[in-house]
C-alpha cells in the first residue's frame, strides 16, 4: 500500500510519487471513455538517491530464444505506452501490465517497480494492523557456521476490515522471548540508527531482505525458544499495535519444522553475473536469476534485460 496523489483536469490526470525518491515527480495520462493511457519516456525529475534522471516508463515482457541454454528466457523491454482500465465512478485506475520508475529512458534499469497495480482513492485514518500468521513464519536458529540466523515472515498491509494501510507509516519489531530486539548499527551496519521498529519498507538487500510478499530478517542471537514479530501502524494521529506472532525458535521443537513447510513461497531472489559475481540490481545483458523458496528449493534462470 503506497500512497500517492493523483489530480484530474479534464480528460488529463496526473499522478505524483510514483518514484518515491521524488515525491513531487508526476506522470501524466490521458482518459478516453473507460481507459486511460501514459505514454513512456516521460521525465521526473532527478534522483539524488540513486543519482539518476527518473523517468516514468512502461515494460513490456517477452519471450526470446537462447540458442546456448536451448530454451527460451523472459526479456524485459521498455515500452511506448501502458493502458489502464479507469473507472470514472469509483475513480480506479487498473492494468494487468507493468511500469516502472527508470532509471534514465534508453534501457531498462528499474528503481521502483508496478507490476499489476490498481490505483483507488484512500483516506487516512487510525488502523489496528493484522498481526502476521504464524503459518508464514520460519525461523533457522543461529549458526556458527553461517553465523547468522534467519527469521521470514508474510507481513500484511491491511487492518480486519480490509483497509489497506499507508506503508510508509508501517512498522514492524522482533521479539526474542519477552524482550523486543534493538536494531543496532554495530550488527546491522547499514541500518541508520539505533531503534525497535522497523520501518515495513526498508530493505538493504543484506541484512533485511523483502520480496514478493516475504520479508526477511537476519539475527546474531543464540539462547533464545521462541521468537515473534509484532506489526505497528502510526497512521490517523494514532499508534495502534498488532498482537505479537510466536513461533519456536528451536530446531528440536516439531512446530518449527511445520512452520518452514512452506512450499511455493518465495523467500528471496538474487541476481549473479555471467562470471558469477552478485549484482543488486541487474543492469543491461544477461544475468543469473537465483530464487529461493521458503521450503528451501533453489531454482535458477537466466533473464535478459535490455
Amino acid at each position: 500500500g503506497r500512497v500517492k496523489k493523483a489530480v484530474r483536469e479534464g480528460n488529463d490526470i496526473y499522478i505524483a510519487g510514483l518514484n518515491e525518491n521524488i515525491p513531487s515527480g508526476w506522470a501524466k495520462g490521458t482518459i478516453s471513455g473507460n481507459k486511460a493511457t501514459f505514454s513512456g519516456h516521460q521525465y521526473m525529475g532527478l534522483d539524488t538517491v540513486t543519482a539518476s534522471y527518473a523517468f516514468f516508463e512502461p515494460v513490456s515482457h517477452n519471450m526470446v530464444w537462447d540458442s546456448e541454454i536451448g530454451d527460451s528466457i523472459e526479456s524485459l523491454t521498455l515500452a511506448d505506452a501502458i493502458t489502464f482500465d479507469y473507472d470514472a465512478d469509483k475513480g480506479t485506475l487498473s492494468t494487468d501490465s507493468t511500469f516502472v520508475a527508470n532509471q534514465g529512458y534508453k534501457m531498462f534499469n528499474q528503481v521502483f517497480t508496478y507490476d499489476g497495480a490498481t490505483l483507488e482513492p484512500w483516506t487516512e485514518k487510525a488502523a489496528t494492523p493484522l498481526a502476521v500468521d504464524a503459518s508464514t513464519m520460519s525461523y533457522m536458529p543461529f549458526s556458527e557456521e553461517y553465523g547468522y540466523g534467519l527469521l521470514a515472515f508474510a507481513p500484511s498491509e491491511f487492518d480486519a476490515d480490509g483497509y489497506i494501510l499507508d506503508a510508509n507509516k508501517l512498522y514492524y519489531s522482533i521479539y526474542l522471548d519477552d524482550d523486543v530486539l534493538t536494531i543496532d548499527p554495530d550488527d546491522y551496519t547499514l541500518f541508520p540508527y539505533e531503534t525497535t521498529e522497523i520501518p515495513f519498507t526498508y530493505s538493504d538487500m543484506l541484512d533485511f531482505v523483502n520480496y514478493a510478499g516475504m520479508w526477511q530478517v537476519y539475527t546474531f542471537v543464540t539462547g533464545i525458544d521462541r521468537i515473534g514479530v509484532q506489526m505497528i501502524y502510526k497512521g490517523g494521529g494514532e499508534v495502534r499495535k498488532s498482537a505479537i506472532t510466536y513461533i519456536s525458535a528451536t530446531e528440536e521443537d516439531p512446530s518449527a519444522v511445520s512452520n518452514v513447510a512452506q512450499t511455493g513461497k518465495v523467500a528471496g531472489v538474487t541476481y549473479t553475473d555471467l562470471s558469477g559475481r552478485r549484482v543488486s540490481r541487474p543492469g543491461k545483458g544477461l544475468f543469473i536469476q537465483t530464487t529461493r523458496l521458503a521450503d528451501g528449493t533453489i531454482t535458477t534462470s537466466k533473464r535478459l534485460f535490455k
